[in-house]
């Protein structure tokens, strides 16, 4: 079956009451929604794009605020619909107040091929991926650069502008007088990967 990640904020509020809790939830699929929908009410729930951070402040009070790069682009791919539907009856259980399943309430029984239809619907005309091969190329990424990237970055966001810059002019990295400190850690990283900025 076809399927596609995103990332969706959850509202719970008491009915006609305040709002008790959003929670963010990363990377789980399209069809999850409607489920999450079933249990707390229509409406209850948003996408959102997940952004690059970056430290900005003064050393000792810096904090990570989003960039505007979007991370991830979620491609369409392809999962089996039997293990996909075993998975949510799992994650999500009983419905609160009827006796059957939360995805059994919302596609009905696995046998039926509605979770499946869903994203055929969805992404019709989409060719879809192997999730695992899409999955590994991601990791490689991450692991090629990003997660060392992250580690160098922290370790470099407690040196001062001026520590940087001189860093910078140490190590021959090109920067201009309007450079951010968040601008100067990616050219340092860049350079030290041989990446050019």
């Amino acid at each position: 079956m076809k399927a596609k990640r995103c990332n969706l904020r959850v509202t719970k509020q008491e009915k006609n009451g305040p709002v008790l809790e959003i929670h963010p939830l990363i990377g789980v699929f399209e069809h999850e929604k409607l489920l999450l929908d079933e249990i707390h009410g229509p409406g209850s729930t948003e996408e959102f794009d997940w952004k690059e951070m970056e430290l900005k402040g003064k050393p000792g009070r810096a904090q990570w605020m989003e960039q505007g790069t979007v991370v991830h682009e979620w491609p369409v791919v392809l999962i089996d619909e039997e293990p996909e539907y075993s998975r949510l009856m799992l994650k999500y259980g009983k419905h609160p107040t009827i006796d059957t399943f939360v995805v059994e309430r919302v596609f009905g029984q696995v046998s039926e091929g509605r979770l499946a239809a869903f994203g055929e619907a969805k992404y019709k005309g989409i060719q879809g991926i192997d999730e695992f091969a899409w999955e590994e190329k991601e990791n490689e990424k991450l692991n090629g650069k990003g997660e060392e990237g992250w580690k160098r970055k922290f370790e470099l966001s407690n040196k001062t502008l001026a520590q940087l810059r001189n860093h910078c002019r140490e190590h021959d990295i090109h920067f201009t007088p309007g450079d951010t400190k968040g601008s100067i850690l990616e050219k340092i990283i860049s350079h030290e990967r041989g990446v050019g900025v």
